[in-house]
């Protein structure tokens, strides 16, 4: 089907949206009174979490130029129902809110970004 990504991309966009889902329930905890005592970690869970977003966005962009905008949508709908697919079973394995999960979810956006970004062109310039 000529609409659909490659199923690589979309179990890598699928690892990256859950990833990212985890980072920022640390970030909701954070901004709900959950402190540590080093707040360099702080500003690298946010940190991670903007940048996170603000790729997601983007790669979704370059992707659209790249393909198709229906693409596109396609692979946001598989990130967004493999996010519910994989969180919500995470959660309940480990009891909801998990800072071992979070840790996990936030170091791993950064390779999982890193894989992703050879996908797309970059609007041409790669």
């Amino acid at each position: 089907m000529e609409y659909l990504p490659p199923t690589t991309l979309a179990i890598m966009f699928i690892a990256f949206g859950a990833a990212r889902f985890e980072n920022q329930r640390w970030i909701r905890a954070r901004s709900m009174g959950m402190k540590g005592a080093n707040q360099a970690i702080g500003t690298f869970v946010d940190l991670t979490g903007f940048v996170a977003l603000l790729f997601a966005g983007a790669f979704l962009i370059a992707y659209a130029v790249d393909q198709s905008i229906l693409q596109a949508l396609v692979l946001f709908g598989c990130g967004v129902a493999g996010v519910l697919a994989v969180s919500v079973p995470i959660g309940l394995l480990f009891g909801g809110d998990n800072w071992l999960v979070w840790i996990v979810g936030t170091v791993a956006v950064w390779p999982l970004g890193l894989a992703l970004i050879p996908w797309v062109s970059w609007f041409g310039v790669a």
